[in-house]
């Protein structure tokens, strides 16, 4: 059996122990907040394109926020949950169990890109695996 979880001892010299979500919960994770993502830029594309030409820049601006931004924003404002994390009972966390850092999350998001190339997350699979 595979072992997912990890021990990590707090300074007060409590031992927490932290398991590792598996493939199936983070990857309907991931579903659930593409489709918010996909959802939230058609709808702004429908009210956007109303305004002509200036309304197509900020949809773009709009886009790229969600698109890079969204899971950013939710780790480290929601207490490591986005909205598909949330429905799975899962949360980012920092290796020694701290709630997720700014840095740790942007890093983490850019990352992500890395893992899709260049067969739509087949390296973070095998990886994981």
């Amino acid at each position: 059996m595979l072992d997912t979880t990890a021990q990590v001892e707090t300074p007060e010299g409590i031992a927490l122990q932290l398991r590792s979500a598996g493939i199936v919960p983070r990857a309907l994770a991931w579903a659930v907040d593409a489709t918010i993502r996909i959802i939230a830029i058609l709808v702004a594309a429908i009210v956007f394109a109303l305004f002509g030409e200036g309304g197509i820049g900020f949809y773009f601006i709009l886009a790229f926020v969600l698109l890079w931004f969204y899971p950013v924003l939710f780790e480290v404002l929601r207490d490591g949950q986005t909205p598909g994390k949330m429905a799975m009972n899962l949360r980012v966390i920092n290796a020694n169990g701290t709630p997720v850092t700014w840095l740790g999350s942007i890093v983490r998001n850019l990352l992500r890109t890395v893992d899709m190339l260049p067969l739509s997350y087949a390296c973070g699979l095998v990886t994981m695996l």
